[in-house]
């Protein structure tokens, strides 16, 4: 009679530990341990300094941006904002144009130029070069935006993603392509997603 009633009342313990492990199972919390994590989302922006004033008398490096050329790059700015556009850092060429053109975005666009930096390979660097600067990127940064030079912009557009086709880059043009990857350097193995492309002439 004690080993029926000692039987029974382990059923009863195995029943209740079984519908303890299904609703521990069925919680949001414990179910989504065990769901497979999504890589990190990293978002590089491409952009291409504004129009230049070829008529300043200055040489390439050092040649500002002409009226235009400022505006756009306010307007772009701006286009940023109503993008919700986040960023991490911003590296432009070292050129004038290059640095005058992330100044005056700054002043629309959500970043500030603390965290703006200069980088004098960018200059008239080869698609190849640019590649690499953004594989090398620190993984901290999942925001990034690169301001340079054609034809190098052009070709890292095209080439990170397969949904816009590019013929020209135009000045002050941006496009922001999203990864779902978690390190740069598994750019370009993977193509991006585009989020928008955006310059001063389409609306």
């Amino acid at each position: 009679m004690n080993i029926l009633l000692f039987k029974g009342y382990l059923n009863q313990a195995f029943k209740l530990i079984f519908l303890f492990i299904l609703t521990l199972l069925a919680t949001p919390t414990f179910a989504t341990a065990y769901v497979k994590k999504e890589k990190t989302k990293k978002v590089i922006y491409l952009a291409r300094h504004g129009k230049s004033d070829k008529k300043s008398g200055f040489g390439d490096f050092d040649r500002p941006l002409s009226e235009r050329g400022k505006n756009d790059a306010v307007e772009m700015g701006k286009r940023l904002q109503k993008h919700n556009a986040q960023f991490d850092l911003v590296i432009t060429s070292a050129a004038f144009r290059s640095k005058q053109t992330a100044e005056l975005m700054s002043q629309k666009a959500p970043f500030t130029q603390d965290i703006v930096i200069h980088d004098s390979t960018l200059f008239r660097c080869s698609p190849s070069i640019l590649i690499n600067r953004i594989r090398g990127m620190n993984d901290s940064f999942n925001h990034i935006m690169l301001i340079a030079h054609n034809p190098a912009i052009a070709s890292c557009a095209a080439y990170f993603q397969d949904k816009i086709t590019i013929k020209d880059f135009p000045t002050c043009g941006i496009m922001a392509i999203e990864f779902k990857i978690e390190k740069w350097a598994e750019i370009p193995d993977v193509k991006g997603d585009v989020l928008f492309y955006v310059y001063p002439k389409k609306q």
